[in-house]
This record gives structure tokens, C-alpha cells and sequence, in this order.
């Protein structure tokens, strides 16, 4: 009876044949077309590797999107609206921009402290006026110091 020939990849294999070199050249021939077959119909292998790309993908497009809504968020901030001078009584209107109240609590004059016992309230998104207890003048430079430290810096102009 003489065995069945085929062929693999352009060669001719003998699977009845009698040298053990050449089954065995034969069979190594065929297990990478099945361990591809295999690898191919294996789920659990793809599934797993695709969770992993995907929950990648996704962290990376936050990640993106936070650092692009971070650089166009603008900076929270105290803003001296408006400053009245009357002989040397100053009234100052200052907005908070903030969601949390704020409190001056220093007054300076050209550098010097005026008072450090301010207790001004400044609402959250709101806006508080109030008059200065130093005599001021035109030039003369004024800075608020409030309870987280933030300062508050404007010069006082005469208007003509």
C-alpha cells in the first residue's frame, strides 16, 4: 500500500513514509498553519488584548481633553472696578470673580500699612464698595491684601 502524497507550501510530503526525518519535516510543516487557525479563532486572547488598546485609547482622549479645557480655563481674580477720590477719602468697588467669598484684611499705602486689621467681605461673583481710612492722592500707589494672600495692586489717578 503506498502512503498519501500532498503537497505544503510547494513540497511534497510523504505521510506514509518509512524515514522518520521526513514525517517529522512533514508535521512541522503543518503546526503553523494550525497554530495560526488557532490563534485566529481564540477569543479570549483578542478580547483581552483589545480591552487593553481600548481602555487605553479612552484614557489618552481625557487625558487630551483635560489639558486642552485646562489652558482655556481663565484665572479666577479680585478686580478694582471703581475709585473715587473726594478731597483725600478714597471709595474703592472691588468684584470677585471667585465662587468663594473674600476678605481683605490688610491696607496698604505706598508700601506702608495703613491698617492690617481690615475684615472687608467681598461676596462670591459679587462686588463690595467701601471707603479707605487713609488720606490718599493722586499717584499714590494702594494694595489690598487679602486672607489667602492674594494682593490687590492699583494706583490712584486724579480725573480732569
Amino acid at each position: 500500500m503506498k502512503g498519501k502524497i500532498s503537497k505544503i507550501n510547494g513540497k511534497s510530503c510523504n505521510h506514509m513514509a518509512k524515514d522518520v526525518s521526513n514525517v517529522k519535516r512533514c508535521t512541522q510543516m503543518k503546526m503553523p498553519k494550525r497554530k495560526i487557525k488557532k490563534w485566529l479563532t481564540n477569543k479570549k486572547g483578542l478580547s483581552t488584548i483589545g480591552a487593553a488598546l481600548l481602555l487605553i485609547a479612552i484614557v489618552s482622549v481625557f487625558a487630551i481633553l483635560y489639558v486642552v479645557s485646562n489652558a482655556y480655563t481663565f484665572e479666577k481674580a479680585l478686580i478694582a472696578e471703581a475709585v473715587n477720590l473726594n478731597d483725600c477719602t478714597l471709595t474703592v468697588c472691588i468684584r470677585n470673580t471667585n465662587n468663594e467669598a473674600v476678605f481683605i484684611t490688610a491696607e496698604y499705602q505706598n508700601d506702608t500699612v495703613v491698617t492690617s486689621n481690615l475684615h472687608h467681605k467681598i461676596p462670591a461673583k459679587g462686588v463690595a464698595c467701601f471707603t479707605l481710612t487713609g488720606c490718599y492722592s493722586p499717584g499714590d500707589r494702594v494694595k489690598f491684601v487679602t486672607q489667602g494672600g492674594s494682593q490687590i495692586i492699583f494706583e490712584v489717578q486724579s480725573v480732569s
